[in-house]
């Protein structure tokens, strides 16, 4: 049985991570370019998948 571990990352840290400002993460998930996942049904606070920020950076899914 195989285990999966899905990192999370705040805004700030999704920026910090992909070093680029948080506005810049903002622009990429406006465009749909990076998927945000809110933390509740209906709330504006979202967080990020660390395979999606691979992804964006072009980094093959087992980094």
């Amino acid at each position: 049985m195989s285990t999966f571990k899905v990192f999370w990352f705040t805004p700030a840290e999704a920026a910090a991570y992909l070093r680029v400002s948080e506005r810049t993460i903002t622009r990429k998930r406006q465009k749909g370019k990076l998927i945000a996942y809110p933390i509740e049904e209906g709330s504006r606070h979202v967080r990020y998948r660390r395979e999606d920020l691979d992804a964006l950076l072009g980094y093959p899914g087992d980094c």
